[in-house]
Parts: C-alpha cells; structure tokens; sequence
C-alpha cells in the first residue's frame, strides 16, 4: 500500500541536501526518491491535485 505524509522541516538542514531555495517548497517522496517539486504558495485545490496524482 503506498502512503503519503506530509512534513515541517527545518531549512537549515535540508538545503543543501533537497536544493530548496524557498518556502515553501512542497517535495513529494515516493519510495524515498523525491519523485515532485513545487516552489511557492499554491491555492488549496492546486496542493490537493498534486497529492491525489501521487496517490492514484
């Protein structure tokens, strides 16, 4: 069964190893490989579409 979560991390500690240049930066992981990458604030149904993609 494939899961899907979300997360607060702490920027200092993931930049240099995910390159995120700016908050927010949605990563989502699949399989511990970041499989997607959004940069910037989206509107809730555009998060929502992102997430129900992966979980298909």
């Amino acid at each position: 069964m494939d899961q899907s979560f979300g997360t607060k991390l702490l920027t200092d500690r993931i930049h240099g190893s995910y390159k995120v240049s700016s908050i927010p930066t949605p990563i989502h992981f699949k399989n511990a490989m970041a499989v997607e990458r959004v940069t910037g604030s989206l509107p809730k149904e555009a998060v929502k579409g992102l997430m129900e993609r992966h979980l298909e």
